[in-house]
């Protein structure tokens, strides 16, 4: 697999002035870092498929992460190449052994997703096969403490702007990877995709997000074939289901002292 981009990236945040206003009425003005919204076109084959509102790292992984997460690819040797271009607006991936059966709208269908301003553009694979259940992982407890205590310590992007979403990736009670995004779908498939291309054990690790889990973010774990999934949030009810069809051990309020298991 290859992966290239020529062309520099843009920064994830920016500065800019603000004034802080306090109850007692004493205000006084400072430099701030705000969170930058990046838009990146995903195209699979020269076909446009996604329209993905990020924040501007580890794009090649967050490329392909989704890919993975949306059951398009279980390998990276199934990627030729992820070519960023035009600054990492446009990304385009070539899958040399994946035919589209689906051909595009003429003109784009966008679909919303939870992520505000990602757009699902044609579902070109309709041919996906369904999700097979996770394999089981015998864990440590401590391993999910260990998880809490570090999304709470080493989240630089988060410190500055207190505008992003934070997910590490954990193998066997090691924390390999950490991945912030404004989208917390973006971040997991960040920490997804970097373990692919490392050609780590995805059936051995664990996955810690920092927001609550809804049905789609289960569902992109479970095609990721990750065995547990851990939050500081909560999962929904329907989360909690469908975790239990595929046999996903769900984690929600995991703290550095307590956590409640599904």
């Amino acid at each position: 697999m290859n992966i290239i981009y020529p062309h520099t990236l843009p920064e994830p945040a920016e500065p800019a002035a603000a004034r802080h206003v306090s109850r007692r009425g004493g205000s006084f003005t400072y430099d701030d870092a705000l969170v930058v919204e990046h838009t990146m076109e995903i195209l699979i084959n020269e076909q446009p498929a996604y329209q993905v509102v990020c924040s501007p790292t580890d794009l090649p992984q967050l490329v392909l992460g989704r890919l993975l997460s949306e059951g398009i690819i279980h390998s990276r040797d199934q990627v030729e190449t992820i070519y960023l271009g035009e600054n990492g607006l446009r990304a385009r991936v070539f899958l040399p052994g994946r035919e589209i059966t689906q051909a595009p709208a003429p003109g784009p269908e966008l679909v919303a997703t939870c992520c505000t301003g990602n757009r699902t553009i044609a579902d070109l694979f309709r041919d996906r096969e369904r999700p097979k259940p996770v394999p089981k992982l015998d864990y440590d407890p401590a391993w999910i403490f260990a998880l809490a205590e570090e999304m709470k310590e080493d989240m630089p992007l988060y410190t500055a702007t207190h505008g992003t979403h934070s997910c590490l990736i954990q193998h066997r009670g090691e924390i390999l990877r950490r991945a912030e995004d404004i989208g917390r779908h973006n971040a997991l498939d960040k920490v997804l995709g970097w373990a692919l291309e490392q050609g780590i054990p995805l059936g051995e690790c664990i996955v810690y997000t920092s927001g609550r889990i809804p049905v789609d973010m289960v569902l992109k774990v479970i095609r990721a074939g990750v065995p547990v999934f851990a939050s500081k949030a909560m999962p929904t009810a329907e989360s909690v289901a469908l975790a239990k069809e595929f046999g996903l051990t769900l984690i929600g309020a995991a703290r550095a002292g307590s956590m409640v298991l599904f």
